[in-house]
Order: structure tokens, then C-alpha cells, then sequence
């Protein structure tokens, strides 16, 4: 029987049977599959390594009998190049699967002990925060112009520096990813890093230290903090930092 619009129509199981698939007379391996319970499936099978595989193309009510046609022909061509169609979808299934937030946890996890707390912290509010709009997308449709659009919005959002650290960040999340063996290649290759604010080429003068100086009081964390940057020219995260490790993002 050839499978037309009509006929497809006019199909119906067999009393007794509960799944049945009715096969074309004019392409071998495209079928109608009917079950009970009412679901009508276009399907494609074919023989593979000397087993038998099949695909759901889709269903009647979503894919017009033309289109799961061509699908089927498309597939079958694929076949006698020594394609498989059915691996390959299932692949695909897999990496849809493999999101950018989905992956997350297994990287902070797998990372945590190499950072200091603090910087673990930063590490984890850039990804979960900032980098939220890559959460639900694939790893796979990521790619440079992604990135490039979402580093923008985070530098016209939090500034220049949040963005430079945000890029270094995910520079470090998709190159764990890579060792993973989830990503052959980082959308952050060739990426443009955002430029960052020029440093402040003023110094405080002698009389401004003084009365700096004169203003703190004793005994007092953040005076002694102060101090020891006016005394020892480091910076402040510097003075306060009590632990060692260094941040991937900056």
C-alpha cells in the first residue's frame, strides 16, 4: 500500500491488536506506526550492523505526510553512506540535556578545594548570577556571539571590571568543560575580553596621609587596616585576605 494523506487516514489497528505499523510499498522503511491508546507515528527503520533500528519521525497531527517523506528519505540516504540516524538522535537528545546551569554544581563541586573560600564565592555568584542568561541554553549553541552579548550586558550592568572578571570566569568554567570531554572547543576562544578602567594615576600627597592618619583611631580594624595599606602601599583585599589560593577569573 502506498502511504498517501487519505489512506493514512483511513488506517485503523485490527481488532485485538494494540500496535501495528503499516508500511510504504514505494519507500522501503517509511512507515505509519498506530497504537492503542490512539497515537499515530510516522516512523523510518532500517538495517544497521545486522540489526534492526527505528526511528519516530514524529507524529500526524505535528508532521504532514510530505514532510515525514522527505525526513525519511533524508535518513535513509544517511544509512547507505554508513550514517545512523537513530544513534545520532539520540546523541542529540543527550547534549540538549548538557546545559550550561545543568553542568554547574558538578564544575563548583569538583573545583571547590582548589580556591579560597572567598574566591570560591565570587566564582560562584558570577556563574550562578551574572552568567544566569546561559543557564537553560545547550553547551553546544554557545559560541562566541553568545558570549560576546552577554559579557556587554554585564559590563553595562555592573561596569568594566565586573565584566573582565566575568569573562575570566567563564574562561576557566568552559576550559573544565573541555577536560570534561563535554565540549571539543570553548566559545571563549578568540573571545574580545572587556577593557578595563584605567588606573587611578593619582597618588595621595604627605599632608593628605597625615590627616588620614590622624583621623583613625586605635584598636580599631579598619583603622589598622588603613594603616598598613598607607605603611606597606598593598592593596586593600591584599591586607584582609587570611588565606592563600587564587581565583581562575581574575
Amino acid at each position: 500500500m502506498k502511504l498517501t494523506t487519505t489512506a493514512a487516514k483511513a488506517l485503523v489497528l485490527p481488532p485485538g491488536t494494540k500496535d501495528k505499523t503499516f508500511w510504504d510499498d514505494e519507500l522501503g522503511g517509511f512507515g505509519l506506526r498506530l497504537r492503542e491508546g490512539g497515537s499515530r507515528n510516522w516512523v523510518v527503520q532500517y538495517d544497521l550492523g545486522g540489526k534492526s533500528r527505528r526511528v519516530t519521525l514524529g507524529s500526524t497531527s505535528l508532521l504532514d505526510i510530505g514532510t515525514a517523506r522527505a525526513k525519511a528519505k533524508g535518513m535513509l540516504a544517511q544509512v547507505r553512506l554508513g550514517g545512523d540516524p537513530a544513534t545520532d538522535k539520540h546523541t542529540r537528545r543527550a547534549q540538549a540535556a548538557e546545559t550550561f546551569g545543568a553542568l554547574l554544581p558538578r564544575y563548583l563541586i569538583a573545583n571547590q578545594g582548589e580556591w579560597r573560600p572567598q574566591s570560591f564565592k565570587q566564582v560562584e555568584r558570577r556563574l550562578q548570577k551574572l552568567a544566569r542568561p546561559l543557564h537553560p541554553l545547550p553547551l553546544t549553541s554557545i559560541n562566541r556571539r553568545t558570549i560576546s552579548g552577554l559579557i556587554a550586558d554585564i559590563a553595562e550592568s555592573n561596569g568594566p571590571t565586573a565584566a573582565t572578571n566575568a569573562h575570566g570566569t567563564l574562561s576557566g568554567y568552559f576550559s573544565w568543560l573541555m577536560r570534561e570531554g563535554l565540549l571539543d572547543q570553548s566559545p571563549m576562544l578568540h573571545s574580545n575580553k572587556p577593557k578595563p578602567r584605567p588606573g587611578r594615576a593619582r597618588v595621595p600627597t604627605e599632608d593628605e596621609l597625615r590627616a588620614m592618619w590622624s583621623a583613625l583611631t586605635d584598636g580599631d580594624d579598619y583603622s589598622d587596616i588603613v594603616k598598613l595599606v598607607i605603611l606597606t602601599a598593598c592593596r586593600r583585599s591584599e591586607i584582609g585576605d587570611q588565606g592563600g589560593g587564587r581565583d581562575p577569573g581574575e
